[in-house]
């Protein structure tokens, strides 16, 4: 257990450092002897916890997921309806990944890549969508949506929230404030598409986007 114990602490402490050089050189500019280096250790040592920089990336997917579950869990303690409670997450979320938007610009070419391991649509991480996909059902549980609305809402949500962060990694706007206004203009609308979801006017639209996403292979089997 003690050489376990040491083992997380050598890689918490590797993938601190790791993030320390990323935010104040940028991913590219950093290498593994850099991140090696600035934790005390030999490169050899660094790869037996990282393989790549790239793997350190998925590690900063689940930091990030950890804490957007935490900030989940304050959006839906302070606010009850889905709105508020969205606008609440996607605006804390964005403040606190703010210093981190020059390595998130960085790594996005790695993101987007199927082929990588940190893809997000790559097979290896598909726990890791789930998950995301989960911190949007539990904002969802208001009661304001039933049946095929609430079933597709957490995917749409999850799915915009990615062109959002996308947006926000090239938003050169005084703290990121175009995106955060991107936000607001979003929310705003899901008042209205949540009153329209309650009637039958929207079953057709409801019908197509559930297959649009189940033909991608979004979609829940």
């Amino acid at each position: 257990m003690a050489r376990s114990k040491k083992g997380r602490q050598t890689r918490e402490r590797l993938f601190t450092t790791a993030l320390a050089l990323f935010r104040e050189h940028g991913f590219e500019a950093t290498t593994m002897r850099d991140i090696a280096n600035g934790a005390g250790m030999a490169l050899g040592s660094a790869y037996h916890y990282f393989p790549s920089k790239v793997a350190m990336v998925t590690a900063y997917y689940d930091q990030t997921l950890d804490a957007d579950e935490e900030r989940a869990d304050a959006a839906i303690a302070a606010h009850e309806s889905l709105p508020e409670r969205l606008s609440a997450f996607l605006h804390a979320k964005l403040r606190a990944l703010e210093p981190d938007q020059r390595m998130l610009s960085d790594v996005f070419k790695y993101t987007a890549d199927k082929t990588s391991a940190a893809g997000v649509f790559n097979e290896d991480n598909r726990e890791i969508r789930a998950r995301a996909v989960a911190v949007f059902e539990r904002l969802c549980d208001t009661g304001e949506l039933k049946g095929h609305a609430l079933e597709l809402m957490p995917t749409l949500l999850w799915s915009t929230h990615m062109a959002v962060m996308l947006y926000f990694v090239h938003d050169d706007s005084p703290r990121q404030d175009r995106t955060h206004a991107l936000i607001d203009g979003g929310v705003e609308a899901l008042g209205p598409f949540i009153a329209l979801a309650k009637t039958p006017l929207l079953t057709p639209m409801l019908d197509h986007i559930q297959k649009t996403l189940s033909d991608a292979g979004l979609l829940k089997s």
